[in-house]
């Protein structure tokens, strides 16, 4: 029992950390993202702050990383957790949203990433061939906004049953008190 409890202390102490990398790095990003965003535009600023989008992209890596760690770490508690059938499907289920909300985030960095090319050519041209660049920049602006839209979506769906499974095996801490509190998030 005692080896037990050790593991998921430790474990408990794994999911902490990276829940919280997987919050603080894309918050970090927000006041350079929103430079970059700003007038005369995206192009323009990641030419000429082409390592403030790297260090944009790199944050946002840590973030898709860790959201699936979070997942991996997690899961032999609640796998061991789960009484019924239904409830380690859940737990398999949390497992593969979290992937899934990795997996689309990576894909909006690719797009961001592709600001960087993009960029120079921009900044390298002649004006009536901008015009091609800067409709070429809206598109994958909204690719990376659309990206995050829905890995925001996929989380809460997965947050929802991580709350779920977590409110009635009754690991958390306060009981009934806490185990409500917690998806209110997820409903907003």
């Amino acid at each position: 029992m005692g080896a037990r409890l050790s593991e998921d202390r430790k474990s408990a102490i794994w999911v902490g950390v990276l829940y919280l990398l997987a919050t603080v790095a894309p918050v970090s990003t927000l006041g350079a993202w929103g430079s970059l965003t700003d007038d005369p535009g995206i192009l323009t600023n990641a030419s000429a702050n082409e390592n403030q989008l790297i260090l944009v992209v790199l944050l946002n890596l840590v973030m898709a990383i860790a959201v699936a760690g979070v997942a991996f770490m997690i899961y032999p508690i609640l796998r061991r957790v789960a009484d019924t059938p239904v409830k380690e499907g859940l737990a398999h289920w949390y497992v593969g949203t979290r992937i899934t909300e990795g997996a689309i985030f990576v894909v909006a960095i690719l797009a961001t990433l592709a600001f960087i090319p993009l960029s120079q050519e921009f900044t390298a041209t002649s004006a009536p061939d901008a015009s091609y660049f800067e409709a070429s920049g809206v598109v994958i602006q909204s690719t990376v906004d659309v990206a995050y839209a829905l890995g925001q979506t996929v989380f809460a769906i997965g947050a929802a049953m991580l709350y779920y499974l977590l409110f009635v095996s009754r690991i958390i801490p306060g009981g009934y008190r806490f185990g409500v509190s917690l998806p209110l998030p997820c409903s907003l």
